[in-house]
């Protein structure tokens, strides 16, 4: 089930409107903005997840596989960066693709290669 879907899921269980989810965040967002996030319109900013998580008392919203603790890591660490890429914003997107142009022109990689 998509995370849109899950948080549709919960928010209707809970009986709360769009717009209730969307006052009861910070900052706050409009009805169209929980919309979005429910039709997969939009990638939803990690901090919204965990105070949605938060609201629903759930934990089926954020991937939690790859945080360093110890524990065995699921999924493929591929996938795993390309979902955490997918979470920033535009800006954060083009710092990282720039980093990572900048990384492999280096005499660094070049030498592991």
């Amino acid at each position: 089930m998509a995370i849109g879907d899950r948080i549709r899921r919960h928010r209707q269980e809970m009986g709360l409107t769009q717009q209730q989810i969307g006052d009861m965040v910070n900052p706050p967002i409009q009805k169209s903005g929980v919309a979005k996030w429910e039709n997969g319109r939009v990638t939803i900013p990690p901090k919204y997840l965990v105070q949605l998580e938060q609201i629903f008392s759930c934990d089926d919203l954020v991937d939690r596989s790859y945080i360093p603790d110890g524990r065995e890591h699921h999924g493929d660490t591929r996938d795993i960066l390309i979902e955490q890429i997918r979470m920033l914003d535009d800006y954060d997107r083009g710092r990282i693709s720039a980093y990572v142009e900048t990384y492999l022109r280096s005499s660094k990689y070049s030498k592991r290669t």
